[in-house]
């Protein structure tokens, strides 16, 4: 699938914006448990849909990209996106259709670009919870620096029918001391990891965790 302006656009006019960086003294720091910002849409092939909520969310609005394809022969299901109040965001898609969703944290209601400038120093690794994923998933997330530089890991997830967590260790991003005090942009980005489509999954919360709030969960940990 073919990589939308959404996260390109990140890339643009970054190095032009000065702002402090924020610095953050708590050990965790939620960037969203999908509770507010309610919203629902069914994506078709050649029609994706872009989407700014606001809320309770890192930076006060959530985007939201949703891809399907390829065109749906059989009358399949669309990629079917449903943010309920309260939460989770789920996504559900049709035999054979494959999807891509990003979610973007870092621009306004109006889509333009409204930096976090977060300081990440003090955190070990983002973690985000699912509810459940019934086939493989291709997950990333990407951090975006001043002046467009970004840094990204990613890991495939295997079907986990029950509440399950990965940890993404920021050490693994392999970005500069300089970098990890200013943080402007934060997007996940998943997308079919299964030839046969028909995605169902549920994420519960995204947050950035200290050394000493690890806790006892055993998740998984992007490679």
């Amino acid at each position: 699938m073919h990589t939308h302006k959404f996260i390109a656009g990140l890339c643009v006019g970054i190095a032009a914006i000065v702002l402090a960086p924020t610095q953050v003294l708590a050990q965790s720091l939620l960037v969203d448990d999908f509770s507010t910002g309610a919203y629902q849409v069914d994506a078709y092939a050649g029609s994706p849909d872009l989407h700014y909520s606001s809320g309770t969310m890192l930076g006060g609005v959530r985007g939201t990209y949703v891809l399907a394809a390829p065109e749906l022969p059989l009358h399949q299901r669309p990629a079917s996106l449903s943010i309920p109040p309260g939460g989770p965001l789920i996504l559900e898609t049709g035999f054979q259709v494959n999807h891509r969703l990003e979610l973007v944290y870092g621009r306004d209601a109006a889509g333009n670009q409204a930096p976090l400038n977060l300081d990440t120093r003090s955190y070990d690794r983002i973690r985000v919870w699912f509810d459940g994923c019934d086939v493989s998933e291709n997950f990333n997330i990407v951090l975006f620096a001043a002046g467009g530089r970004h840094y990204s890991l990613g890991i495939n997830t295997t079907p986990e029918h029950r509440p399950f967590c990965i940890d993404f260790p920021l050490g693994k991003f392999l970005i500069p001391e300089a970098d990890r005090a200013d943080i402007d942009f934060i997007a996940l980005i998943l997308q079919t990891g299964s030839a046969m489509g028909a995605t169902d999954f549920a994420l519960r919360s995204v947050s950035l965790l200290g050394p000493a709030d690890i806790g006892w969960a055993s998740c998984w940990v992007a490679p």
